[in-house]
């Protein structure tokens, strides 16, 4: 997908507002907060990644849908699965794979292609968005008209393999976090979401060893979410989006629901709490963690920045103080591994995790194609 294509498909209409102007006009702020890579991506952090979603997503598919606090210490065998390992994965991990081997197989973004990989297998506890995608892609439609006004958080689980792809390469991770992720949601706040999880995963996994030890600091993690939220500003203006907060009664809740957007999540709440010291619990009754990305992002980047070298523990902190655990245990999960690989992870979460190898072969080669391609 090359950048006049992108034009085309904004001049026509197709997308609301232009998210790559936005970045580029938003890159120094970011810049003045975190440095943008300036090293290769290691390919075994961009294996841990992937490897990483796929552990959040396996170890909190028990307690999707369920009001934490939850106790979830080790993978749960799938209610009828009797073949595979227990971590079985659900459409987090599916889709996640779909978009890798997409992405390296087109050698880049590729529309068509990408709606038929998500087309073509059943997936496993398909949301309501993805659904209606579905049945905008079998009526034919082109994959710029596929996606639907939805901020779920479809495309935030989904998006790690473009930030190991494009780590290097600001514009071109960008443009293809924004257009896969409006092949499904075509909504701003969705489209600022992949294009933050991208971005978060390229600055994690070519960070220098001495910036894993730095966001243990709060003020440098509060500083990092800062930086992500800055990337953003603006491409949620002319939405009317609402919290649903959070630890009151529905009827007090509907009488008390706020605008926010991510922007406001990445650059105040997340540092407020993490300056704080705030445990997951609290931030959760603040935040709020179900399937609306407006509560599941910005609460999984929350429970990895507060233990950002302890990747287990971030991924069980966020699967068990969350409502679509699997799904913020996935996102969690896919910044704890970019930053700090495979190496300090007992091997249990490994070698029982199903499609384990695969993870590990795709998110190497997308590291290896970014280093390639410089």
């Amino acid at each position: 997908m090359s950048t006049q294509d992108y034009r085309s498909i904004l001049d026509a209409g197709h997308l609301e507002f232009d998210f790559v102007r936005a970045a580029k006009v938003n890159r120094a702020a970011v810049e003045r907060l975190w440095s943008l890579p300036t090293r290769p991506m290691p390919a075994h952090r961009g294996a841990a990644s992937l490897v990483c979603v796929g552990i959040g997503d396996a170890v909190g598919r028990p307690a999707e849908g369920q009001n934490p606090p939850t106790t979830l210490a080790r993978y749960r065998r799938w209610a009828g699965w009797r073949r595979g390992p227990i971590g079985t994965i659900t459409d987090d991990t599916q889709m996640t794979l779909w978009l890798a081997r997409s992405i390296l197989e087109s050698d880049g973004f590729n529309g068509e292609d990408l709606v038929r990989r998500f087309t073509a297998e059943r997936i496993r506890g398909i949301g309501r968005a993805t659904r209606e995608f579905m049945a905008h892609a079998k009526s034919g439609e082109p994959w710029y008209r596929t996606g639907v006004q939805s901020a779920g958080n479809g495309v935030a689980m989904r998006s790690a393999p473009v930030g190991i792809r494009y780590a290097h390469s600001f514009d071109d991770l960008v443009t293809v976090a924004g257009l896969q992720a409006m092949v499904t949601h075509n909504d701003p706040m969705a489209i600022a979401s992949g294009i933050v999880v991208a971005t978060a995963v390229a600055l994690l996994g070519s960070a220098a060893n001495g910036d894993a030890e730095a966001l243990t600091v709060p003020e440098v993690a509060a500083r990092f979410s800062r930086a992500l939220g800055e990337l953003i500003r603006g491409m949620e203006a002319g939405r009317d989006y609402r919290t649903r907060n959070t630890g009151l009664s529905d009827t007090t809740q509907r009488d008390t629901t706020q605008r926010d957007t991510l922007f406001n999540r990445l650059t105040d709440t997340v540092p407020r709490l993490l300056l704080s010291s705030a445990d997951p619990r609290t931030a959760d009754r603040e935040l709020y963690s179900g399937a609306y990305v407006l509560e599941s992002l910005p609460f999984a980047l929350f429970c990895f920045l507060r233990r950002a070298t302890e990747p287990i523990d971030a991924i069980l902190d966020a699967v068990n103080n969350s409502r679509d655990s699997d799904t913020v245990g996935a996102i969690c999960g896919g910044f704890a591994g970019a930053l700090n690989g495979i190496a300090g992870i007992d091997p249990y979460w490994v070698e029982e995790l199903e499609f384990a190898e695969e993870l590990d072969r795709l998110g190497r080669a997308l590291a290896n194609a970014m280093s390639s391609s410089r």
